[in-house]
């Protein structure tokens, strides 16, 4: 019950993309040999690139699930503020949170979000993070396992 399906139309669906970049995780304190983490997240609608764009991407709607991302973004708040860099983010998880509603962007209101996919890549250019739909990776280690353990080409 925490995987989502992922059977829903994306464009009607809330993500948070979350992750560890390297561009928030650079304090390292040398007293005691740690590193400080700090997470990277974004929220958004899905999208659904048009056939040229998926062609160029090498991406499909069956495997990948996409974000359009932009350097600014609003806030709770209303402002308009910087999202940061999410370079070193891969393997992030993207979580689906439901139909949007007014309330679910009040900051105050309770979440229940489902695992969606796993950040794999930010294409500038398109102005897209791109995930690979969880089905697809739960598909290929039920394989592996079926196949004893080796790597699987899907």
């Amino acid at each position: 019950d925490q995987i989502s399906d992922n059977s829903s139309d994306p464009t009607k669906r809330s993500y948070l993309a979350m992750g560890y970049p390297i561009s928030l995780n650079k304090k390292i304190r040398a007293a005691d040999l740690s590193v400080l983490s700090k997470a990277w997240q974004y929220q958004s609608i899905g999208v659904q690139p048009d056939a040229v764009t998926l062609s160029t991407l090498k991406c499909n709607l069956k495997h990948n699930l996409f974000l359009r991302i932009d350097k600014k973004v609003g806030n709770y708040q209303g402002q308009i503020v910087d999202l940061g860099e999410p370079r070193g983010s891969s393997g992030g998880a993207l979580i689906d949170l439901g139909m949007p509603t007014l309330e679910s962007f009040d900051p105050k209101f309770p979440k229940v979000g489902r695992l969606a996919g796993i950040l794999i890549e930010r294409k500038k250019k398109e102005k897209l993070l791109v995930f690979a739909n969880i089905q697809l990776v739960l598909y290929a280690i039920d394989r592996s396992r079926a196949e004893g353990g080796d790597i699987v080409n899907l």
